[in-house]
């Protein structure tokens, strides 16, 4: 019998494709997040960090757009993709900037995809 998973997200995602810099204590690494909201991201990655990870994420919206700050805590990873799931990780923003994040996910919204 199939499993049917609780909807537990909080806040309308935006599918983007976008390119981040993930830094921690130990790393300093570029990914790419397939989708945003006022509260977090998917990071699209093979290698996810362990949940509980905090990040500062610096986000790359266009070369017109001085990189956004953020700090993050990795929720959840996958580090292989299984049916409609990426490999990769939930990360939620830790004191985020909400009104910023809604302005990304409206901007975002009006950019063309390109994946």
């Amino acid at each position: 019998m199939a499993r049917v998973l609780e909807e537990k997200r909080k806040a309308e995602r935006i599918e983007v494709q976008l390119t981040v810099d993930l830094k921690t204590k130990y790393i300093y690494t570029p990914a790419s997040v397939l989708n945003v909201s006022p509260t977090g991201m998917f990071i699209k990655t093979l290698n996810p960090l362990p949940e509980g990870s905090e990040v500062d994420i610096i986000m790359h919206i266009d070369l017109y757009v001085k990189p956004r700050h953020f700090k993050g805590i990795v929720r959840w990873g996958n580090g292989s993709p299984t049916g409609s799931t990426p490999a990769g990780m939930g990360v939620s923003f830790i004191s985020p900037d909400k009104a910023l994040l809604t302005r990304i996910a409206r901007d975002m919204r009006k950019k063309p995809k390109s994946f």
